[in-house]
Protein backbone atom coordinates (compact mmCIF):
# COMPACT_ATOMS: atom_id res chain seq x y z
CA UNK A 1 0.00 0.00 0.00
CA UNK A 2 1.15 3.48 -0.79
CA UNK A 3 1.61 5.16 2.60
CA UNK A 4 3.65 8.36 2.24
CA UNK A 5 2.67 9.63 5.71
CA UNK A 6 3.72 6.39 7.46
CA UNK A 7 0.30 5.94 9.09
CA UNK A 8 -0.22 2.22 8.46
CA UNK A 9 0.98 -0.91 10.19
CA UNK A 10 1.57 -4.07 8.12
CA UNK A 11 -1.63 -6.16 7.91
CA UNK A 12 -1.95 -9.53 6.17
CA UNK A 13 -5.12 -11.55 5.58
CA UNK A 14 -4.78 -15.32 5.32
CA UNK A 15 -7.86 -17.30 4.28
CA UNK A 16 -8.59 -20.95 5.08
CA UNK A 17 -9.13 -21.97 1.45
CA UNK A 18 -7.91 -20.77 -1.93
CA UNK A 19 -11.12 -21.76 -3.69
CA UNK A 20 -14.02 -19.38 -3.99
CA UNK A 21 -17.16 -20.01 -6.02
CA UNK A 22 -17.64 -18.42 -9.43
CA UNK A 23 -20.81 -16.42 -8.90
CA UNK A 24 -20.60 -13.56 -11.37
CA UNK A 25 -22.50 -13.26 -14.63
CA UNK A 26 -19.37 -13.42 -16.78
CA UNK A 27 -18.37 -16.78 -15.27
CA UNK A 28 -21.76 -18.26 -16.09
CA UNK A 29 -21.50 -20.84 -13.31
CA UNK A 30 -23.82 -19.08 -10.85
CA UNK A 31 -22.32 -20.87 -7.85
CA UNK A 32 -23.69 -19.52 -4.56
CA UNK A 33 -21.33 -17.43 -2.41
CA UNK A 34 -19.94 -19.19 0.65
CA UNK A 35 -18.50 -18.02 3.97
CA UNK A 36 -14.70 -17.73 4.07
CA UNK A 37 -12.72 -17.88 7.31
CA UNK A 38 -9.61 -15.79 7.59
CA UNK A 39 -7.06 -14.49 10.04
CA UNK A 40 -5.90 -10.91 9.88
CA UNK A 41 -2.38 -10.56 11.26
CA UNK A 42 -1.00 -7.12 12.10
CA UNK A 43 2.71 -6.71 12.86
CA UNK A 44 5.08 -3.96 13.91
CA UNK A 45 3.09 -3.15 17.05
CA UNK A 46 4.39 -1.76 20.34
CA UNK A 47 3.14 -3.54 23.45
CA UNK A 48 0.66 -1.42 25.40
CA UNK A 49 -0.10 0.96 22.51
CA UNK A 50 -3.64 1.45 21.19
CA UNK A 51 -4.53 0.64 17.57
CA UNK A 52 -7.58 0.50 15.30
CA UNK A 53 -8.25 -2.02 12.54
CA UNK A 54 -10.42 -0.43 9.87
CA UNK A 55 -12.38 -2.71 7.51
CA UNK A 56 -13.56 -1.37 4.18
CA UNK A 57 -15.89 -3.14 1.75
CA UNK A 58 -14.95 -1.13 -1.34
CA UNK A 59 -11.58 -0.01 -2.66
CA UNK A 60 -13.13 3.37 -3.50
CA UNK A 61 -13.91 3.90 0.20
CA UNK A 62 -10.27 3.58 1.29
CA UNK A 63 -8.70 7.03 1.70
CA UNK A 64 -5.10 7.74 0.69
CA UNK A 65 -4.29 9.14 4.15
CA UNK A 66 -5.92 10.43 7.32
CA UNK A 67 -7.75 7.12 7.73
CA UNK A 68 -9.42 7.83 11.08
CA UNK A 69 -10.58 11.33 10.18
CA UNK A 70 -11.69 10.40 6.66
CA UNK A 71 -14.02 7.63 7.84
CA UNK A 72 -15.67 5.49 5.20
CA UNK A 73 -14.91 2.18 6.90
CA UNK A 74 -17.57 -0.49 7.39
CA UNK A 75 -16.20 -1.52 10.80
CA UNK A 76 -13.61 -0.36 13.30
CA UNK A 77 -12.01 -2.59 15.93
CA UNK A 78 -9.89 -0.91 18.61
CA UNK A 79 -7.36 -2.93 20.61
CA UNK A 80 -4.35 -2.60 22.89
CA UNK A 81 -1.32 -4.52 21.66
CA UNK A 82 -0.23 -7.36 23.91
CA UNK A 83 2.95 -7.85 21.89
CA UNK A 84 4.51 -7.11 18.50
CA UNK A 85 1.71 -8.86 16.60
CA UNK A 86 -2.08 -9.08 16.80
CA UNK A 87 -4.36 -11.63 15.14
CA UNK A 88 -8.09 -11.39 14.56
CA UNK A 89 -10.32 -14.17 13.19
CA UNK A 90 -12.79 -13.10 10.50
CA UNK A 91 -15.69 -14.65 8.62
CA UNK A 92 -16.95 -13.00 5.42
CA UNK A 93 -18.78 -13.98 2.27
CA UNK A 94 -16.85 -14.98 -0.82
CA UNK A 95 -18.67 -12.42 -2.97
CA UNK A 96 -17.59 -9.50 -0.78
CA UNK A 97 -14.58 -7.21 -0.87
CA UNK A 98 -12.59 -6.93 2.34
CA UNK A 99 -9.82 -4.35 2.71
CA UNK A 100 -8.06 -3.67 6.01
CA UNK A 101 -5.90 -0.89 7.40
CA UNK A 102 -4.36 -0.70 10.87
CA UNK A 103 -3.48 2.65 12.42
CA UNK A 104 -2.17 3.90 15.75
CA UNK A 105 -4.71 5.51 18.07
CA UNK A 106 -3.75 8.59 20.04
CA UNK A 107 -5.54 10.71 22.60
CA UNK A 108 -6.57 13.06 19.77
CA UNK A 109 -7.94 10.26 17.53
CA UNK A 110 -11.62 10.57 16.62
CA UNK A 111 -13.94 8.40 18.71
CA UNK A 112 -15.60 5.34 17.29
Amino acid sequence: NHDPAGELLPARLVVSAWYEPDYSREDGKHEPPTPLVGTLAVSGLAKGERYAILRYTSASAVPASGFLRAGGWAARTDFVAEGETHEQRLVFMSNSSQLFRCVVLSDSSPAH
